[in-house]
């Protein structure tokens, strides 16, 4: 019988079979995403691509600040770069692309944790990664994608090194200095794992430091870029003014609750951990490093403070993309230095992070449907087409247009018409009106809305802005076109309500009545922007802003205060 388990389990540990397994539960975790379309940034980022050059966007200060003025991910566009290549703008190519890139992780998992730990623990550590709630953000994201590129490339970081310095062989060195460049250009997240190489309990300080040669000289590099690029260090702002020990709580609690879904799966890991511990019985075979283990800690914390402080979402568990593989790497490392079987901990945690998981994917995926159908309706459609996107008044309608934007770049013909608001919906008429299309929650797809439902919608948004008309309201914009980046200052007055603000060229959103906005030369290649505001009542009236075209080639400066525009036959 034990003859009959050892052949078993060498056949499951075997690197083919490890592999396949792998796959299959990648591909049973994640499958949703081969569904989703083109989400948060992605339009935008597909649009860059499709104007500049890898080697502009890598290498050219001036194109690299118009992607971001604060981080520098080239990766970000490269991984667009190469999904479009193969597969145009269908979605279900680039997840396919992502979800092999997140499987490629775990099996790089699976032979990095094989230098110290059996094949058993090692395989449960790349499983525990694939079913991190993080992870599953991670594939329902395609802006995302230099995240899951940068953590793969880390870990060839670590597993080269680590070769390098036990083998003394110094093109090992080479390769994961090679790597660690790649991460680099991924995301500022992977630059200061070069702290844990530092710390790495493998031989002595005088050879890690000797093989750490290269890989200083690519940080040095990275650094030279960054200061050059973005004049700074650049990154996520931090509010130090507002931390206190209550903060520091909520972000403790934020990080540890997004890795595992649940505060309390991470606290029950934790205790059964500690008690593992201090269980005489246990003898741990090896003695954690704690130089090397607080290193790890303020190496992967440290950077997630800025991002975390703030509002955190399902979409923001990306940032603990890197910091759930590090706990799962950790956890088995841990389990199998100890005598006891941890065999059923590892089980009972990956069944409460799957349940996590799949929360996690399925609100994701809620949030994004009516967005996922109606962009891809756009890539579908002919030029004739028109879409009325449900929701006029946030951030999806900037999204579609991108996409839009992407359609008649690539294919060089007219993409179908977005109407960007009421007032449009109006100006075709109702024999054009009749057949514009909209996400139908009944039938989860986009149908032409039919004449009773234009008219329904019209009529009604003629009556609140009747009920508007003589709504006095106050609005100031000023725009700095000499800074890097361009921006867009505003301040609204008038009666209570909400605000939307209204860009052509760019989309609509819901703003506070007083704030900015960041802009790039990419975002408004033709230097004028056309502008308007709408004021949302409780009480149920609209009043509008007349149209105003803003030069961000230069400053400029506009106010307005008057009553409600609602001339809907003016030229727009």
């Amino acid at each position: 019988m034990k003859t009959r388990y050892i052949e078993l389990y060498r056949y499951f540990t075997k690197p083919i079979t490890v592999i396949l397994l792998l796959a299959m539960l990648c591909t049973g975790l994640h499958y949703t995403a081969l569904f989703g379309g083109f989400r948060f940034d992605d339009g935008e980022h597909i649009n860059f691509s499709l104007n500049y050059a890898p080697w502009q966007y890598f290498f050219v200060p001036e194109v690299m600040r118009e992607q971001s003025w604060v981080h520098i991910t080239p990766w970000n566009i490269f991984f667009y770069e190469i999904g479009l290549h193969f597969f145009e703008l269908n979605p279900r190519g680039h997840y396919a692309h992502l979800l092999v890139i997140i499987w490629a992780t775990s099996v790089a998992t699976f032979y990095l944790l094989r230098l110290w730990i059996s094949a058993f623990y090692a395989f449960m550590g790349a499983v525990l990664f694939l079913a991190m709630p993080a992870t599953g953000a991670v594939s329902q994201l395609l802006m995302t994608g230099h995240y899951a590129y940068g953590l793969f490339f880390s870990i060839l970081v670590f597993y080269f090194f680590t070769r390098g310095i036990r083998e003394d062989k110094i093109y090992y060195s080479i390769l994961a200095a090679f790597f660690y460049l790649l991460a680099c250009w991924c995301k500022e997240l992977y630059v200061p794992i070069i702290v844990i190489l530092f710390l790495l309990p493998e031989h002595n300080w005088r050879k890690r430091i000797r093989h750490l040669g290269f890989i200083i000289a690519v940080a040095c590099f990275y650094i030279t870029c960054r200061l050059i690029v973005i004049q700074g260090i650049g990154g996520y702002e931090v509010d130090s003014t507002s931390f206190g020990y209550s903060v520091i709580l909520e972000i403790v609690s934020k990080i540890f609750s997004g890795v595992s879904g649940n505060i309390w799966i991470f606290f029950f890991a934790l205790a059964c951990c500690v008690l593992i511990r201090f269980i005489p019985v246990t003898d741990c075979d090896r003695k954690i490093n704690w130089l090397f283990f607080q290193g790890c800690c303020v190496t992967l914390i440290l950077p997630l403070i800025p991002v975390i402080s703030s509002s955190f979402s399902d979409e923001n568990l990306r940032f603990l993309y890197f910091l759930s593989w590090s706990l799962s790497a950790g956890l088995v490392w841990f389990l199998s230095t100890n005598k006891f079987n941890g065999a059923p901990l590892l089980l009972m945690m990956l069944g409460a992070l799957i349940l996590s998981h799949e929360a996690v994917i399925e609100r994701i995926v809620n949030k994004m449907q009516t967005a996922d159908k109606e962009g891809l309706f756009l890539i579908q459609a002919t030029s004739n087409d028109l879409l009325l996107p449900s929701n006029l008044e946030n951030h999806t309608l900037s999204d579609l247009n991108y996409v839009n934007k992407a359609i008649s770049t690539l294919y060089q013909r007219a993409a179908p018409l977005i109407i960007q608001d009421m007032a449009e919906l109006i100006e075709v008429g109702e024999e054009t009106g009749k057949r514009v299309n909209q996400f139908d929650k009944s039938c989860q797809c986009v149908n032409p809305i039919g004449i009773k439902k234009y008219r329904l919608l019209t009529e009604s948004f003629r009556a609140k802005l009747a009920a508007g008309a003589n709504q006095h309201f106050n609005i100031v914009f000023e725009v700095k076109g000499s800074l890097h980046p361009k921006q867009m200052t505003w301040q609204f007055s008038g009666p209570e309500g909400y605000y939307v603000l209204r860009i052509r060229e760019l989309g609509a959103q819901i703003v506070p009545p007083s704030g900015k906005l960041s802009f790039s030369k990419f975002d408004t290649p033709q230097q004028t922007l056309h502008i308007s505001v709408q004021l949302n009542s409780p009480n149920g009236w609209i009043a509008r802003s007349p149209d105003f075209k803003i030069h961000t080639a230069k400053n400029d400066f506009i106010t307005w205060n008057g009553k409600s525009a609602v001339d809907l036959t003016a030229d727009r």
